[in-house]
């Protein structure tokens, strides 16, 4: 990793963080809003789904980013977004 590389990855990830609090309080608002009718809250339940999982792809990225910028690449094989998130919770420094 290049070390001048640093305050880019760093604002990125702010950046992202800054999405995913934006989408924290889309999923706070849109709870507040469900309604008791059974019809229509399943649109609301929906829409909760597609925010969580806007969510996860966004901690998703931000993993991503450090594995490639920091780590020097994603893991390489079909399981590769288990192990993605193995590793980014591994606190001890061993990666894939």
């Amino acid at each position: 990793m290049r070390r001048d590389r640093i305050p880019e990855i760093v604002a990125e990830i702010e950046d992202e963080l800054a999405a995913l609090h934006s989408v924290c309080n889309s999923i706070i608002k849109t709870r507040e809003m469900i309604p008791d009718n059974e019809q229509e809250k399943t649109i609301y339940m929906e829409s909760l789904a597609l925010k969580l999982h806007n969510f996860y792809n966004g901690c998703e990225r931000i993993f991503e980013k450090i594995a490639v910028d920091i780590n020097g690449g994603i893991p390489g094989s079909f399981d590769w977004h288990k192990r993605l998130l193995q590793s980014s919770g591994n606190l001890n420094g061993n990666h894939w």
